[in-house]
């Protein structure tokens, strides 16, 4: 038996004896803790580059590593600096960085409503789960070396938050800032903890902490085990994780500390969303459930037209559910309906929108459509080892080694862009136009089987010095010079990311009745699923509403039966062994990198003063071209088999951060810091110089001022910032107004083109890709950071967070605007120089047309497609982030009432969002011209209301033996249960797109033994 199957069925066994559940971040340890477990965070000789868990105390961290790479007083920090220590941790149950995400300032995680594949909880891109000041994802990183693997908290000390940019820590890291989590250390104490933990949805976890002393004084061991099940309230799914971490510590000499951190872990997800399922259904409804006759073809005409679609796709697809099922089959000469925004009466805006089925009448809120069958498979390995050394007196030296390698197979039933739509099925025969259909009525919901591979490494050797010069030991004048510290870091890491992406699909290798050709990218050969759902008003029916894999493994293989000569096949899915439907892609980014930091008191700690500068040298490599080359049986070579060319791009950046504290009183202080980042060149050129373009950078500005009260019972600190990330990709819609220039520039140039013989200007997509041109825009986060952590008695604990982020975005396709305007007088009185061509010799852009086939002239199209997009992207610029609350605020604080009864504490707390901006209402601009259209009216939001939640705690502990203490603790989520709809987005009018379920009350049990 496995040490995870061991501990699978421990958590509820726990519960249901009275022992409880939610087992927390780091050690679950306590005040009450027996005196050996105290000081097992303590350093015995703390070098800069370790943080002391005994100067924390409560919730009120004292130090921190995040502003300069080596430990200093988190009140001589100018950034913007954010700890969530072991005791907060556990006492708010959070054991995941998306738990503690709720109690944060200004970062939103999978828990929060926030819309995009990066954050949404359900989506494939499980690693991905934040979003900073409303900027981009955080940098992730353990022991500040950069993280794949989500961070949990069996082997986690305790948690940084570093907003905004920050070179010194990471040169190439995310605008909006990093979360840095403290990794576990063996050190010299015995101890050893069981924690148990589970949920009323049906979720279970077991931990393992144990630390020992093998040499006394000299070397220690620590090790720690994982199984966690998490599980959400809309089934099916699950999150099943198996991680097994160790840490040793050596201390061969009294000035020398060696530590060697590992960790495997395998990771199975099938999660689910909280977002409604899409509407195909009520518009058929509401007609009366007309079926389609689609016995003489499949044209859709007349009153129908607003219901259904005509279809003649030819592939085979596998129908599965509510018996009587059709098997394999190609699925031409039929219909599907349509959605409540393709009626042909509504805005041409709103057509790309989707809304959400919010009748539980027709689909069940509390179940997951996507059942079973996506999921992730992901296996992670960390090394880390690192080398401390106090040279002499004030001299320390530390040598550090990471490396990490993750791979990820992804996969699902419903991944093109019918995912996620409930539609019904309205033909009346089966697409041999004869058969009755035995489904005719019945709703469903249908996708192509798509599956990814992902294979990472982060692999970086550091070394570090620190020097500290003292001049206030000096009894004459030198005294005044203050106190000084010196840090540099050389490090060189190789960042490796080869992936297949959208590459494999459910591919018939088989040749079988309906299988045309020979290759395997033959659409014949790529099976889609259909999935028929139960019936809500027909419970007795049976049936089901959630997708399930196929007989088989849920990511490939599985089988299925020809319809026609009944042969059962095996079908390959996610890593296909004969090769990927699409061609590897990937980097090999190697980074050389330079920091040096500077940190200075004077006037006894009046006054501290910082600053640093780093410069990256980076290199980087893509896919060997041979690789990307088709193979004889239709597939490509897949991210395994894939190596890298030489190195072809180069860059370097050099950035830098400062900071300033003013402390008047000793209890009062002003704060400023100034920081920047460096963004990797993206490999596109600029359309303006035709110069490689910098890749996405971020630029950073906070100020504030911070209050201490007492030894160590008052933390207040005031932050207010600016943020902005400039180089980001915008969405699909905006960047089609480059597509429009490019079809101008192909009409004139391109192969049979008007004039061949007119130059490029910079903008050359005749000779190369579209894509190789960069268009950007701009995000600028304004806002204010407000964190009170008090320790008003022994007893009494008391943490508020305040955050306002307001994040708007700006400066759209910006220069193309002015190449545009440049370039437009050639398109202007450009002539046909085509000999035999009927309009050869005429000139001007009134006079020819866009393409041989078209109607438009070049001057028509360029007011359809490039001057009124154009317009359209000014009209938005300063557009606030959608689905953005402007304000976060937290409260949780706890008393221990050993008073009244022995080991009790109780606690609680709140959290407040205010609305979002999920739309906006129209505007015409250029009213009365050709020009004329209707754009969003960013200055006019449409918004959600405001949040409110309400959590509780009670934890009870005892001693059970002379060395055995135990803690049941309950935490209670959302007690209230404010439960509902919510929605993520709205069409022009107002009306509700697509919508979410708010998160019902969640209640953790969690029990731990430490002894």
């Amino acid at each position: 038996m496995t040490p995870s199957s061991l501990l699978r069925p421990l958590p509820w066994i726990a519960a249901w004896l009275g022992l409880g559940v939610p087992v927390t971040l780091p050690a679950q340890s306590t005040s009450a803790a027996p005196a050996a477990s105290a000081a097992a965070g303590e350093v015995v000789t703390l070098s800069p580059f370790e943080i002391s868990a005994s100067e924390d105390r409560g919730y009120l961290a004292t130090s921190t590593m995040a502003g300069s790479r080596i430990n200093s007083s988190l009140r001589d920090v100018a950034a913007q600096i954010s700890v969530m220590t072991p005791e907060f941790l556990s006492d708010v149950g959070a054991t995941s960085l998306a738990e503690a995400y709720l109690y944060s300032t200004n970062t939103e995680g999978t828990y929060e409503h926030t819309p995009g594949s990066n954050v949404a909880f359900g989506t494939l891109n499980i690693r991905v789960d934040t979003r900073v000041r409303g900027l981009n994802t955080a940098t992730n990183s353990r022991n500040f070396f950069r993280t794949l693997a989500v961070v949990d908290g069996y082997n986690t000390e305790r948690l940084t938050f570093a907003s905004g940019p920050n070179s010194v820590l990471f040169g190439l890291g995310s605008p909006g800032g990093i979360v840095d989590s403290t990794l576990k250390r063996a050190n010299f104490a015995n101890r050893a903890e069981v924690a148990f933990r589970a949920d009323n949805h049906d979720s279970t976890r077991s931990a393992l902490d144990l630390n020992r002393v093998l040499v006394p004084g000299r070397v220690a061991l620590r090790v720690a085990a994982l199984y966690d099940d998490s599980r959400d309230w809309i089934k099916p799914n699950h999150d099943r994780q198996n991680r097994y971490y160790g840490t040793l510590t050596v201390k061969p000499f009294t000035h020398t500390t060696a530590r060697y951190f590992f960790e495997h872990a395998r990771r199975d997800a099938s999660r689910t969303q909280a977002k409604l399922p899409f509407d195909f259904v009520t518009p058929w409804i509401e007609a009366g459930r007309p079926l389609f006759d689609n016995s003489r073809g499949n044209a859709v005409t007349g009153a129908s037209a607003r219901v259904f679609t005509a279809t003649n796709a030819l592939y085979p697809i596998i129908s599965i559910g509510n018996t009587p099922s059709v098997l394999t089959t190609p699925w031409n000469g039929t219909v599907t309906t349509k959605s409540p925004t393709q009626q042909g009466d509504e805005n041409p805006k709103d057509l790309n929108r989707r809304v959400s089925l919010v009748n539980p009448a027709v689909f069940p809120f509390d179940t997951s459509l996507w059942g079973n069958h996506r999921g992730n498979q992901i296996t992670s390995r960390l090394h880390t080892f690192s080398l401390e050394q106090r040279v002499f007196d004030r001299l320390f030296v530390e040598l550090a080694y990471n490396r990490e390698d993750l791979e990820e197979l992804k996969g699902e039933y419903l991944g093109d862009n019918t995912f996620y739509n409930v539609y019904v099925d309205a033909n009346r025969y089966l697409p041999d136009r004869v058969t009755p259909n035995p489904n005719a009525g019945k709703y469903y919901t249908e996708g192509e089987l798509r599956g990814f591979s992902t294979l990472l490494r982060e692999e970086e050797a550091r070394l570090t010095a620190s020097y500290e010069f003292d001049f206030t030991r000096r009894r004459d004048w030198a005294r005044w010079a203050g106190r000084h510290t010196l840090a540099g870091m050389r490090s060189r890491s190789n960042s490796i990311t080869a992936l297949n992406g959208s590459a494999f699909r459910a591919v018939v290798t088989d040749n079988l009745s309906f299988t045309r050709a020979a290759s395997f990218s033959d659409p014949s050969r790529l099976l889609r699923v259909r999935y028929y759902l139960g019936d809500p008003a027909n419970p007795g029916a049976g049936g089901d509403f959630s997708a399930a894999p196929l007989q088989g493994r849920r990511n490939g293989p599985f089988q299925i039966t020809d319809p026609v000569t009944g042969r059962v096949s095996t079908v390959q899915f996610v890593d296909h062994p004969d090769g990927a439907f699409s061609a590897p892609t990937g980097t090999l980014q190697h980074v050389e990198s330079t920091m040096g930091a500077w940190q200075s008191h004077f006037l006894q700690d009046r006054l501290i003063a910082f600053y640093g500068v780093r410069r990256d040298d980076i290199s980087v490599a893509k896919v060997d071209p041979r690789f990307t080359v088709r193979q004889p049986n239709g597939l490509f070579p897949t991210s395994r088999e894939a190596t890298f060319e030489g190195y072809t791009t180069f860059a370097a950046g050099t950035s830098d951060n400062r900071g300033l504290v003013l402390r008047p009183l000793p209890w009062f202080s002003f704060h400023f810091s100034q920081s920047e980042n460096y963004g990797i060149p993206t490999g596109n050129v600029d359309v303006l110089t035709g110069e490689p373009s910098a890749g996405t950078n971020g630029t950073g500005r906070d100020y504030g001022l911070r209050i201490d009260w007492g030894e160590r019972k008052l933390s207040l600190r005031v932050n207010w910032f600016e943020n902005s990330e400039k180089g980001i990709t915008p969405p699909n819609d905006i960047v089609a107004y480059r597509g429009g220039m490019a079809t101008i520039e192909q009409r004139i140039r391109g192969v049979g083109g008007l004039d061949p013989s007119i130059p490029a200007d910079v903008f050359d997509p005749v000779a190369y890709p579209v894509t190789r041109y960069n268009f950007v825009r701009d995000s600028v986060a304004r806002g204010l950071d407000i964190e009170v952590v008090a320790n008003p008695s022994d007893r009494w604990r008391v943490s508020v967070t305040a955050g306002r982020q307001r994040t708007t975005e700006s400066n759209i396709g910006r220069d193309w605007f002015i190449w545009e305007e440049r370039r437009r007088s050639v398109w202007e009185n450009v002539t046909d120089r085509r000999p035999g061509s009927a309009t050869f010799g005429v000139r001007g852009w009134d006079n020819l047309r866009i393409s041989d086939s078209s109607a438009l002239t070049i001057h028509q199209h360029w007011i359809a497609e490039v001057k009124s997009r154009g317009d359209y992207n000014r009209a938005i610029d300063g557009q606030v982030r959608e689905d953005q609350r402007e304000w976060r605020v937290n409260l949780f604080s706890t008393y221990d009432l050993r008073a009244v009864v022995k080991g009790l504490t109780v606690g609680g707390g709140c959290r407040y969002r205010s609305g979002a901006a999920v739309g906006f209402p129209l505007k015409t601009i250029n009213a009365g011209t050709p020009e004329e259209q209707q754009v969003f009216d960013v200055q006019r939001p449409y918004m959600t209301g405001s949040e409110f939640y309400t959590d509780l705690m009670v934890s009870f502990q005892r001693r059970l033996a002379k060395h055995l203490m135990w803690k049941g603790q309950i935490n209670v989520r959302n007690a209230l249960d404010r439960g509902g709809l919510t929605p993520l987005d709205t069409l022009s009018d107002g009306t509700w797109g697509a919508v979410a379920m708010v998160r019902p009350r969640q209640i953790l049990f969690t029990s731990t033994f430490t002894f």
